[in-house]
């Protein structure tokens, strides 16, 4: 029969118990024996049951339904009216009947999480008796064998991947993948996070991959799920109006979804503001040219946390803000106006673009500030990246699993220095390096013009960034080589999104179906090269010749040519101004 048929069958009862089945509850529960008569009484009780069971042993079959029966008389409900907690509590009653009447409980009430309630473990058995022997193993297997082709941890997949497929299967209420859907794997993440089950949401986080590679979801699940948008408790800081106005624009606007949070949430700073100094001009309509002026001036003034409502951040609460804080809330508001005067949503009674520009003294501030590395310096760099190994890493897995002399690293050691070349000799942002193409290098031959020998030439091709279109800049022949040999060992991955065209792509730098982490290069790769060169992760600064030493100063967020072992920048890039090798241009930015 089939598996969402036993509520079927039961869903369109009466609630209540009618005296005939009240009688022969009475006289079967201390029998423990039903006879005909007994039988014929409790038909519209038993024959749900029995239609569930028809493929159980029989025996089994007959001991679950005598325990379900008898729970049904001390509740005196037939158990089709059983909300959840009861249910769970007849399974705590039945002894080793206990997954037979779960099983009961998800076909006959509907109540497909009734597993988790009920402290079931072993959910392979109890979906063997939901939806028959083996239902369940062809998704499971499609799931295992693509995580396992991806390179993912293999001694994950048995308890943790394994058990999230099944208990997700379970709550679907069916065996086959193809009928999942995004709403009850959100659903599902929420209750892992809340519940503290950190395996289920990691492989969670897995299977969703395997289902957008697929094509069953268009797109996996975020480990940020919970982040895609403001808390309850900073909306409700925000007059009607004007949090009405920014979240439609939010729907609607095309930005990129980190770009999106990061202005909304400084647009509701701005509401926020309204509402304490012009209380009658809390909708953008009602903002006139000496508002936004206003504005504008107590931005420059603002502290951190000041009319940002509900924050969890007070690491610098009540502090100036910072000049690149400042930018932001004045840039996206002036954005916000910008949008809503183009969409024809209010009637424009002011330039954005003139009222709401960026003060000449702000920008000043915000310039880049490279830091020069001295040539010893970056000559140790250079070497320790040439000659990386798998034991200048950070190993990975637990601390039982290193003392008993496993070692890796999370990533291949190829593909650490394939990101070490292309970071060394290419020039690139953190984000070009991430989302570089699986076919980014191009081979060429060049021809001296003197000799007559021909010389490789080797084109790495940089996506789309921030401010211009894809482009190909010539590079040292050691990154393609470094890159070709990363290609060779690459397991096969899945075409991921690219995050700036939202087309789906291969990505050289993906392992395990996810692409290398955004922290990665300045949080484990430099600190790495440092350690392996001796040098101090904060490099000395290079002598000026009209003032002397200089003191270190903080990384760019621009990005010339060659990156310094430094900090992360504001962009998430390292950078300096150290030159690059002669085939390298000096600028990523543009052909």
């Amino acid at each position: 029969m089939n598996h969402t048929s036993g509520h079927r069958l039961t869903m369109h009862l009466l609630p209540d118990l009618i005296p005939k089945e009240v009688t022969a509850l009475e006289h079967i529960a201390p029998l423990n024996a039903m006879h005909a008569r007994a039988a014929a009484d409790l038909a519209r009780l038993i024959i749900p049951i029995d239609k569930v069971t028809e493929a159980w042993d029989p025996g089994k079959a007959s001991s679950a339904r005598f325990r379900l029966l008898k729970e049904v008389h001390r509740q005196q409900r037939p158990y089709w009216a059983w909300d959840e907690a009861a249910w769970a509590q007849a399974a705590a009653e039945a002894g080793d009947f206990r997954f037979h009447v779960v099983a009961l409980g998800h076909q006959l009430g509907g109540h497909h999480r009734l597993h988790g309630t009920a402290g079931i473990t072993s959910l392979a058995r109890l979906a063997d008796l939901v939806f028959g022997p083996q239902a369940i193993q062809p998704a499971v297997d499609a799931i295992t064998e693509t995580l396992t082709a991806w390179r993912n941890s293999t001694h994950l997949l048995p308890w943790q991947v394994r058990n999230t497929t099944i208990d997700v299967l379970l709550t679907n209420n069916s065996p086959h993948l193809e009928d999942l859907r995004e709403p009850l794997l959100e659903d599902l993440l929420e209750h892992y996070r809340a519940t503290g089950a950190t395996g289920r949401r990691r492989g969670l986080f897995k299977i969703s991959r395997v289902l957008a590679d697929k094509g069953i979801i268009s797109s996996p699940l975020r480990t940020n799920q919970d982040k895609a948008g403001p808390e309850a408790a900073a909306l409700a800081t925000v007059p009607p109006p004007w949090r009405d106005t920014a979240l439609r624009w939010m729907r609607l606007v095309t930005h990129e979804p980190g770009t999106k949070r990061s202005m909304l949430s400084a647009i509701l700073v701005a509401g926020r503001w309204a509402a304490e100094k012009h209380p009658k001009a809390v909708a953008p309509e009602h903002w006139t040219r000496d508002i936004a002026a206003e504005y504008i001036a107590d931005t420059m003034t603002a502290n951190v946390g000041q009319w940002a409502g509900h924050s969890r951040n007070r690491s610098r609460f009540g502090q100036p803000l910072s000049p690149r804080g400042k930018a932001t809330r004045i840039d996206s508001v002036r954005g916000f106006f910008n949008d809503l005067i183009e969409w024809e949503w209010i009637k424009p009674r002011f330039d954005p673009r003139q009222v709401l520009s960026m003060p000449l003294s702000l920008r000043a501030l915000m310039g880049p500030n490279p830091r020069i590395i001295d040539d010893a310096t970056w000559a140790k760099l250079m070497a320790a990246g040439l000659t990386l190994n798998s034991e200048d890493l950070k190993p990975y897995g637990t601390p039982r699993a290193r003392s008993a002399g496993w070692q890796a690293t999370y990533y291949p050691i190829e593909m650490v220095r394939a990101m070490v070349g292309v970071w060394l000799f290419a020039g690139c942002r953190i984000d070009e390096l991430r989302r570089l193409d699986l076919e980014c290098i191009t081979w060429d031959e060049g021809t001296d013009e003197r000799t007559g020998e021909t010389y490789p030439i080797c084109l790495l091709h940089i996506p789309q960034n921030k401010t211009s279109g894809p482009f190909a800049k010539p590079v040292d022949p050691l990154v393609g080589e470094l890159i070709d040999a990363w290609k060779l060992v690459r397991s096969p991955q899945p075409d991921l999104a690219d995050r700036k065209t939202g087309l789906p792509r291969q990505h050289l730098f993906c392992h395990r179906g996810q692409l290398v982490g955004n922290a990665y290069l300045n949080e484990n790769i430099i600190p790495a090269l440092c350690q392996k060169a001796g040098i101090p992760t904060e490099a000395p600064a290079a002598p000026s010749p009209a003032t002397g030493p200089a003191a270190p100063s903080p990384p760019s967020s621009s990005t010339p040519a060659t990156p310094s072992p430094s900090a992360t920048c504001s962009n998430g890039s390292a950078t300096s101004t150290r030159p690059a090798p002669a085939t390298t241009p000096r600028s990523s930015s543009g052909p």
